[in-house]
C-alpha cells in the first residue's frame, strides 16, 4: 500500500513539474510577445517623431527655450491646434508644437512668427492631426493681405500689429482662439515674453 502511495505521489509531482514548466515556457512567451510589441511601438513612435527631422509633437507643458546651433541659427517651436488628439475641438487653443528652423538673426521672434504665418505643415504632420488655419482654402482669399506688420516688446508685453484689410482674423470663437493660442505660445517661447496682445483692437475677433 505504501509502495502505491509513494508511486501516486511520485506521478502527481511529475504532472506538477511538468504543468509547471509548461507554464514558465507560455510566460516567457508571452513577456517575448509584449516586448516585441513594445519594440514595434517605439519604432513608430520613432518613425513619427524622430526620422522627420520637421516634427516634433509635443504637449504645451514641454520646454519652451528655443535652441540656438553653432552656426547662429535657431531651432524654434511652432504651435498648432491637434486635432487628432481633440476630434470635438473641445479645446479652442494650439496644444502641440513643431519645429523649424529659422537663419541667424538679430529679430528671432519677429522671424519665427512671421515663420508661422508662412509655413506649410509636412503631410506627417498633417496625418498625425495638425492643421494650419493658414492653409485653410475656405479662407485663401482672405489670408492674401494679412501680414504681420510690427513686433515690439517691453516689460515683458510682445504687441503684434497687423495689417487685415480682408478680415481674415475674424470668424467664430473657437477659431479665432486658436488662432491668437498660435501666436501667443510660438511668442512665449522666448524668454523675453510673458504676454501677447494684438492690433488693431479688431484683429482677432469674432
Amino acid at each position: 500500500m505504501k509502495s502505491l502511495l509513494k508511486i501516486v505521489f511520485a506521478f502527481f509531482l511529475a504532472i506538477s513539474i511538468v504543468v509547471l514548466f509548461t507554464l514558465q515556457l507560455m510566460q516567457g512567451s508571452q513577456i517575448n510577445t509584449i516586448k516585441t510589441e513594445l519594440g514595434n511601438l517605439s519604432t513608430t513612435v520613432a518613425g513619427l517623431t524622430g526620422q522627420d527631422p520637421n516634427i516634433t509633437l509635443i504637449p504645451t507643458n514641454g520646454p519652451l527655450e528655443p535652441t540656438t546651433n553653432p552656426d547662429g541659427s535657431m531651432k524654434v517651436k511652432l504651435f498648432y491646434k491637434n486635432y487628432g488628439a481633440d476630434p470635438e475641438v473641445i479645446n479652442c487653443a494650439a496644444d502641440t508644437f513643431v519645429l523649424r528652423t529659422i537663419p541667424k538673426t538679430t529679430m528671432p521672434l519677429t522671424d519665427t512668427l512671421q515663420l508661422l504665418l508662412s509655413t506649410t505643415l509636412t503631410d506627417a504632420e498633417k496625418n498625425f492631426g495638425l492643421d494650419s488655419p493658414f492653409e485653410d482654402s475656405v479662407y485663401s482669399n482672405r489670408f492674401e493681405n494679412f501680414k504681420l506688420k510690427t513686433v515690439t516688446v517691453n516689460n515683458g508685453i510682445a504687441n503684434l500689429t497687423f495689417e487685415d484689410p480682408d478680415y481674415f482674423s475674424s470668424g467664430g470663437s473657437c477659431r479665432i482662439g486658436i488662432m491668437t493660442s498660435m501666436f501667443e505660445l510660438t511668442a512665449k517661447q522666448f524668454g523675453s515674453v510673458d504676454k501677447v496682445t494684438f492690433s488693431p483692437f479688431d484683429v482677432f475677433q469674432p
